[in-house]
């Protein structure tokens, strides 16, 4: 099967074909602490039949500039075969739930929609747009306003990877947005509601595709999801991950 590469360059080194990285937020609720989520740090890689999941759940709170300030670890699942990945999601939700509950004021948030844009730059949703003479890089949703992805440059997230992987001895490298900005993609939107506040969660990612045998590859076409979000414990799913990817939640409340 002949390989072509959709993004540009990948920021994960593994001779690994399914080897993946990925830092998933799912959110619970909002206290007078902040926003209450589910962290899972998980890696993808080849197993005897198929691919499998290392993950590792934590409570997080959150405030308002995507500021972790508190983290309580939850469990650690190896080598969890696909098919049973959204079992292990589910079970450390409820984890991070009961902790949450520790906060009298917590309310739930509740989930609106979920759109898989595919790796697709531009949609309707959610378009990404780079300042590489001032190193930055932005989420426009459709309310127009433009949202700088600042957790792109916390040396302590799996988004940082981004910046790092052409120089790892140095934190933020000098004009790597430049050579971000045609490999970084949007694979999904989900939008949750808080009294009058939205909370929009973006997937951004890189990677690389196979095509078929012919050496064509389908063209990503966005589409929002069928499947009824009902409440924030139904708001859980699987999210295709690209080859040799690396991808990280990038939170945005208006």
């Amino acid at each position: 099967m002949k390989l072509i590469f959709l993004l540009l360059f990948t920021p994960t080194l593994s001779f690994a074909c399914l080897h993946a990285d990925q830092n998933r937020i799912f959110p619970i609720g909002q206290s007078k602490l902040g926003l209450h989520v589910l962290e899972v740090y998980q890696t993808r890689s080849d197993g005897d039949y198929g691919a499998v999941w290392k993950c590792e759940g934590f409570h997080k709170i959150y405030n308002p500039r995507h500021e972790v300030i508190q983290s309580d670890t939850l469990q650690s699942f190896g080598f969890v075969a696909e098919t049973n990945y959204l079992k292990v999601i589910q079970m450390l939700f409820l984890k991070a739930h009961k902790m949450a509950k520790a906060s009298r004021s917590l309310s739930l948030l509740n989930p609106k929609s979920l759109y898989f844009c595919n790796y697709v730059q531009d949609n309707a949703e959610a378009k990404l747009t780079f300042d590489t003479i001032n190193e930055k890089v932005f989420v426009q949703l459709k309310s127009g306003k433009k949202h700088e992805i600042i957790n792109i440059k916390n040396v302590r997230g799996l988004a940082s990877n981004f910046l790092l992987f052409t120089n790892p001895d140095q934190h933020i490298a000098e004009n790597l947005i430049s050579k971000l900005a045609p490999a970084l993609r949007v694979n999904s939107v989900r939008k949750f509601k808080m009294g009058e506040r939205l909370l929009t969660i973006v997937h951004l990612g890189m990677g690389q595709i196979f095509s078929d045998a012919y050496g064509e590859y389908s063209k990503p076409k966005p589409f929002l999801s069928k499947q009824p979000l009902g409440n924030i414990f139904e708001a859980l799913f699987f999210e295709d991950v690209l080859h040799h990817g690396s991808g990280f939640d990038f939170m945005i409340w208006e």
